[in-house]
This record gives structure tokens, sequence and C-alpha cells, in this order.
């Protein structure tokens, strides 16, 4: 729970303050757009093999990993320039892509199987909460003290989250595998099951339409406030409508 809350809260920081970030450095509305991008395709490809590190490192040790680059990001992203801003959304999409799958390694490990659906369902709240409180949260420290503060308290929170994976790494990478292989082969591999796999393809079908949609959405949300961010409505109150 700690590590998805951490993990979403961290996803929508510069979406949350991208009025402010444009504004800053004079950049037009297509920034987010280009951010995004850049953000998924390093989620894409580190996804690709986050399963094999998954099995040869643990998935705590991932988990920390995954959230000291996402704090990386955020510290990149408070460069006033903005080739620097948008490749750390790359590095963000990079960290994030293990997360998932390493947060739910260590719940199905610890877990019975009669009692999965529940303790999943409640992680999985822990996702919309941290997007919830990061949309109040950073606007308002943007707007009152500098949108570079606030992207860096959350980077901060980052660390803290990447401080509780190591506390408990010792706990939960009791299953790995140091001779996992990871290379082009295990990714043909892991690509070619899901492939032949009817319902691990519709799955994937689905998933990637689901997330291209809610991404559109925030998206469109952003540029909006983006263009409207000059009339009477605060920055605060615009995502908070949003």
């Amino acid at each position: 729970m700690v590590v998805q809350f951490v993990a979403s809260m961290i996803g929508t920081t510069v979406a949350a303050v991208a009025p402010e970030i444009t504004a800053s450095i004079h950049f037009d509305s297509s920034f987010m757009g280009i951010y995004t991008a850049c953000l998924y395709v390093g989620a894409c490809l580190s996804s690709l093999v986050g399963g094999n590190f998954i099995i040869k490192y643990g998935p705590a040790r991932i988990a920390e990993y995954g959230l000291l680059g996402c704090s990386l990001s955020l510290l990149l992203c408070t460069a006033d320039w903005s080739v620097i801003i948008i490749g750390s959304g790359l590095v963000l999409g990079l960290a994030k892509g293990p997360l998932m799958p390493a947060n739910n390694t260590m719940v199905s490990h610890h877990t019975q199987k009669e009692h999965l659906n529940f303790v999943f369902s409640i992680k999985q709240t822990t996702g919309p909460l941290g997007i919830a409180l990061g949309g109040v949260m950073t606007p308002y420290l943007a707007v009152n003290y500098g949108w570079q503060v606030a992207v860096v308290w959350v980077a901060i929170i980052g660390l803290f989250g990447a401080i509780w994976c190591l506390a408990v790494r010792k706990s939960q990478d009791t299953y790995t595998d140091r001779n996992e292989k990871i290379n082009t082969k295990t990714v043909q591999e892991s690509f070619r099951m899901v492939v032949g796999n009817k319902t691990l393809l519709r799955l994937s079908i689905v998933s990637i339409f689901y997330q291209g949609l809610a991404t559109t959405i925030m998206a469109y949300l952003v540029l909006l406030s983006s263009y409207i961010n000059s009339s009477h409505w605060s920055l605060v109150a615009l995502l908070f409508l949003a």
C-alpha cells in the first residue's frame, strides 16, 4: 500500500503543476503531451524486463530502486530547462514500470489464495488516494511556495517510501533466483507467452486502451487548466474541480 500510494502521487505530480511549469519555462501547452509520451515509453521499456529483475533481485529491492528513480526524476524536473524536464518523464517511466509488478509480487507471496481478491482490492484503493492527495497538496504548494518546492516535497516522500522498502527487504525478498538471466531471449519468451495465451492477450489489449484513455483525459484536463489559468480561478480550484 505504501509503494502504490507514493508511486501514484509521484506519477501525477508534474501533471498537477503543469500550468505553473509551462509558465516558468515559457513552453507551450504541448509540453504535457510530450512529457507523458516519454513517461510511457520508459514504462513500456522497463516493464518488459521488470519481471526478470524482480525474480533475480527481489520485489522489495526493485520497489526501492524504483521509488529512488521516481524521486530522481522529480529532482531533474526542477531544472529550468525544457529538455531536462521532458527527459525526466522518461526517467520516471523507467522507474515506474516494474513498481506495480514488484508490489503485486510482495502481496501475492504473503496472502492466502482465498483472500487475494480482498487484499488486492484494499491495496488498489491507495492508488486513487495517492492521486487525490497529490492533486490537492501539490498545486497548493506550487501556488504558495513555487512549483519547484512542491516537486521537491513529493520527491522527499518518494525517498521515505524507498527507505521503507529497504526496511522490509529482508522479509520480502525471500523468493529470488540469482541465476535468472536478463537478456533479449527472456523478453522474447515472455512476449510469446502473452501473445500465445488468449486470456493474457485480451487483458493486455484492454489495458492498453484503458490506460491510453485515462492518460488522454488527464492530459486534456491539464491543458484546459493551462488555458483558463489566467482567469480568476486559482490553480488549486481548477485541479480540484478536474
